[in-house]
């Protein structure tokens, strides 16, 4: 499972930035979000093949220096990747629904420097990480790579970040999506045309918008929902650890799996980007 979600979402994602960066020729602020997101669920699955290897072999052999990096980077790009879709939703609330009373909010200045406080508030976000992530030895001689809280306290850092990371990490962004998107459907079905094709015209939009809209925040709950309900059973339960981690695993992949949906969900219902594609692709 890891391997194919490793290679589909670094295709994908690499092929957004390409056609992006040298292909489309859309002016819109909105290329800097969807392209800052890529870029986050690109460097998201890198991580992956570490991951997958020290599950299947049942410990970790890259080292504390790599182990630190892989952690630390996994953390932040989780937190870069909700917090970019967060903000995507919100691009389109004000792209449609406040068109004509923000233009100023939509500028290439303001998108670059809101992506750029995306990538600073992750950073800051996954210092426990880059702090505590360590090797440690095991009962059976193995290492094993993980968050290393200090004994004195260990149980209480834990719980602090796991409940840090499911507010800040879900239920704000999905707070913020759902809002966002929910603004931009009744805008669209209060505005309707008494001219018969302007009509079906909105009506269609109306259609495909919800469509996406809902696939958008279904995928988003889908993905991430089982790895931070399985955070939250950590600490809350005493569950067997052998299925534990098995369940931990799968849910882990989900997560990285919304990093495979977010090309298709953002960018190959686009159009122009779909022409794009082909012109690179000499289709």
């Amino acid at each position: 499972m890891y391997g194919t979600v490793s290679v589909v979402g670094l295709l994908g994602n690499l092929l957004v930035i390409y056609v992006l960066l040298g292909y489309t020729k859309v002016k819109d602020v909105t290329k800097y979000y969807i392209l800052n997101l890529s870029l986050a669920d690109t460097l998201f699955m890198l991580g992956i093949p570490f991951i997958s290897a020290s599950a299947a072999m049942g410990r970790w052999v890259f080292g504390r220096g790599m182990c630190k990096i892989v952690l630390s980077m996994d953390a932040i790009n989780m937190f870069t990747t909700v917090f970019n879709m967060a903000v995507l939703s919100v691009d389109r609330y004000l792209a449609i629904v406040r068109a004509s009373s923000h233009p100023h909010l939509r500028q290439p200045k303001v998108a670059v420097a809101v992506s750029l406080s995306v990538w600073l508030a992750a950073i800051l976000l996954a210092i426990p990480v880059m702090t505590v992530s360590d090797t440690v030895m095991l009962m059976n001689g193995n290492y094993r790579c993980m968050l290393d809280w200090p004994a004195d306290n260990a149980m209480f850092w834990h719980q602090a970040f796991i409940s840090y990371t499911f507010i800040l990490g879900f239920l704000i962004p999905l707070s913020v999506i759902s809002v966002s998107y929910l603004m931009v459907i009744r805008h669209l079905r209060r505005n309707t045309s008494t001219h018969a094709a302007v009509a079906r015209v909105s009506a269609n939009m109306r259609t495909r918008v919800t469509k996406t809209v809902s696939a958008i925040v279904v995928t988003f709950v889908v993905c991430w929902l089982p790895f931070h309900v399985c955070q939250l059973l950590n600490l809350i339960t005493d569950l067997p650890l052998t299925p534990m981690l098995a369940v931990s695993h799968v849910a882990m992949v989900m997560s990285y799996a919304n990093s495979c949906v977010n090309p298709i969900l953002y960018v190959f219902i686009s159009q122009k980007f779909r022409e794009s594609v082909r012109n690179a692709l000499r289709l």
